[in-house]
């Protein structure tokens, strides 16, 4: 998803090629890419490597999907909350304020959502923490 100039599918590609070419036999890959303007460079980039590929707007919709999504960067665009462990406290919500210099600084209060709050049940966290929760990302997904 998000192929960008195409440097990791073409690093990807080559190692599959080389190492494991029982698989690149059996390869077919789909480039989810919502910008058109981007698609003639990063064919340019990839040329033929000799497997079926398709350039989509878009991940297909309904059915199940039997592959492999890579997905670089596409966690780290995602909006989190980033909560501290504090043995005395428990699980407290940074938000960001101001000094009185006017810089930048992290305030804690109660975690807003409760869900943030489930998501890191049973985790075991060293005092002064930081994990970064999005509440609109899988369960399984925390940093």
């Amino acid at each position: 998803m998000g192929p960008g100039t195409g440097a990791l599918l073409a690093a990807a590609a080559h190692w599959i090629e080389t190492r494991r070419p029982d698989l690149w036999k059996a390869l077919r890959i789909t480039l989810v890419e919502l910008s058109q303007a981007a698609q003639p460079s990063q064919r340019e980039r990839l040329g033929d490597l000799g497997v079926q590929m398709e350039w989509l707007p878009e991940l297909p919709q309904g059915g199940n999907l039997n592959g492999l999504i890579v997905a670089n960067e596409l966690l780290d665009a995602q909006p989190v909350h980033r909560l501290r462990w504090q043995d005395n406290q428990g699980w407290q919500e940074l938000f960001v304020g101001l000094d009185t210099t006017g810089g930048f600084r992290d305030e804690h209060g109660a975690a807003r959502h409760p869900s943030l709050l489930r998501r890191l049940e049973g985790v075991e966290a060293a005092e002064g923490q930081v994990f970064e929760v999005s509440a609109m990302l899988p369960e399984h997904l925390v940093s």
